[in-house]
């Protein structure tokens, strides 16, 4: 289970600054490569919309139970900071 807290601030194209929860981030698993040296990764997506304004996190998890990385994109604006915190948690 992925665990996002934290938030990140996105300039909308009009010039307002939005501030995300990561709680706004329901990730659900995308990609699962199972040849990797240190076993199995796992890549998560979760996708934030509002008025022309997208968010996606990709959160990368490997070896398995590890968090390794995240990458955000954003459409209609652009990415200011960025404080996510993410936690991977066995089930």
């Amino acid at each position: 289970m992925i665990s996002v807290k934290g938030t990140i601030k996105v300039k909308r194209t009009n010039g307002k600054i939005v501030t995300i929860d990561g709680s706004e981030f329901e990730l659900e698993n995308v990609s699962t490569d199972t040849d990797r040296s240190m076993g199995t990764e796992r890549i998560y997506e979760g996708l934030y919309e509002d008025a022309g304004l997208e968010v996606t996190l990709s959160v990368s998890e490997y070896p398995v139970g590890g968090y390794n990385s995240h990458d955000i994109e954003v459409a209609g604006g652009v990415l200011i900071e960025d404080n996510m915190r993410i936690e991977v948690q066995l089930e």
